[in-house]
């Protein structure tokens, strides 16, 4: 619909919108900056385990199994492991 087929009413509700619209943009440019609206992002690491699924054979109760997994860190920054739980 194009402003010459908006009717007097319409054009008022649509002039509204547009302004309150432009009015959001302009209050997060002025007090957020122009980064609130394209924001570099955040360089993080990124964890890689080639091994998705471990099958170990039957333990007897009681008994210990191990095994290592290789974790590589693909991304830009440090991967810190900080908790380790078994379950």
């Amino acid at each position: 619909m194009s402003c010459a087929q908006l009717t007097t009413g319409n054009k008022t509700a649509f002039f509204t919108v547009a302004l309150l619209f432009f009015g959001i943009l302009f209050f997060r440019v002025i007090f957020f900056g122009a980064h609130a609206i394209a924001k570099e992002p955040t360089p993080a690491p990124l964890a890689v385990v080639a091994e998705t699924t471990i099958n170990f054979p039957p333990v007897i109760a009681g008994k210990t199994v191990e095994h290592g997994f290789l974790i590589k860190n693909t991304g830009p920054v440090n991967l810190d492991i900080l908790n380790v739980y078994t379950g």
